[in-house]
C-alpha cells in the first residue's frame, strides 16, 4: 500500500492558517512556480500545495523548551506543515484560476513579449511574468474584483516573492496590458466601470444645476416679492439686521 503526500509530508495538528483571497493568490504562485521547475502536473501540485503552509523550521526554538518531552502532536508540528483551513469559495477560487491560467498562458505571453519595451521575454524573472500572467486571468475572468484590487494584490505579493525593482516593471506592464485590452474591448468591466463613473459623474454635474436652478427661483421670487410689497405701500420694506 503506498504513501500519500499527507504521509510524506505530515501537517500538523495543533496549528492552522485560516485561508482568505490573498493568500489564495500565493498559493497559485507557487503552484505555478513548482509546475515550471519541475513539471508535475497542476491537479498533483494543487493538492499538495494549496492545503497547507511550509514550515521550515525557522521557530522550532521557541517551541522546545528545557527538560520538556514533547507530545507526539507537539513533535508533527515542529516537524509538519501547518494546514490552511478554506472556505469551499475559496478552493473554487483557486481552481478556477489555475484553470484559466491554462487558457491563457499562450495570450499572456505575447501580450507581454508586446508590450515589454526594452525587455527579451527571456530576461523577465519567471516571478514577476507569473505576477503579471496572473493579474492578466483576474483582468479577463473575474468579474467581481475591480481591476484596482487586482493590481494592488498583485504588487503587495510581489513585494514579499520579488525584488524591490520588480515592482514598477510589474505596475507598468499591468498598466500597459490594461490600457490594451480596454481599447480591444476585451475589458467589460473596465467600460462597465468608466460607464459608471461617467454617470455618477453626470448626474452630479445635474443635480448640481437643478439645485442653482431651485436657488434662482427662489431669490427671483423673494425680489418680486419684495417689489410687489413695495408697489403697494410706496415704502421700501425694512431689512432686519
Amino acid at each position: 500500500m503506498g504513501l500519500s503526500l499527507k504521509d510524506v509530508y505530515p501537517l500538523g495538528i495543533n496549528t492552522s492558517v485560516e485561508g482568505n483571497r490573498r493568500l489564495v493568490r500565493e498559493k497559485v504562485l507557487q503552484i505555478l512556480i513548482a509546475n515550471e521547475v519541475c513539471e508535475t502536473n497542476l491537479t498533483d501540485l494543487f493538492e499538495h500545495i494549496f492545503y497547507r503552509v511550509f514550515n521550515f523550521g525557522e521557530d522550532e526554538a521557541e517551541l522546545i523548551t528545557p527538560k520538556k518531552l514533547l507530545k507526539p502532536d507537539e513533535l508533527l508540528d515542529i516537524e509538519g506543515d501547518y494546514p490552511i483551513i478554506w472556505e469551499d469559495e475559496y478552493i473554487e477560487f483557486g481552481k478556477r484560476y489555475l484553470n484559466f491560467y491554462k487558457m491563457e498562458v499562450e495570450s499572456t505571453n505575447n501580450l507581454i513579449k508586446d508590450l515589454a519595451d526594452n525587455w527579451a521575454f527571456e530576461r523577465i524573472a519567471r516571478i514577476d511574468r507569473l505576477l503579471i500572467q496572473m493579474a492578466v486571468v483576474e483582468f479577463l475572468h473575474f468579474d467581481n474584483i475591480p481591476l484596482k484590487v487586482t493590481m494592488n494584490e498583485v504588487i503587495e505579493i510581489a513585494k514579499l516573492y520579488s525584488t524591490d525593482k520588480s515592482n514598477s516593471f510589474i505596475n507598468g506592464m499591468m498598466e500597459k496590458i490594461r490600457n490594451k485590452l480596454t481599447e480591444e474591448g476585451k475589458l467589460e468591466k473596465e467600460v462597465i466601470s468608466r460607464n459608471v463613473k461617467r454617470n455618477k459623474e453626470r448626474n452630479k454635474r445635474r443635480r448640481e444645476k437643478r439645485r442653482r436652478e431651485r436657488a434662482e427661483k427662489a431669490a427671483q421670487k423673494a425680489t418680486q416679492k419684495e417689489n410687489n410689497i413695495e408697489i403697494e405701500t410706496g415704502e421700501t420694506p425694512e431689512i432686519l439686521s
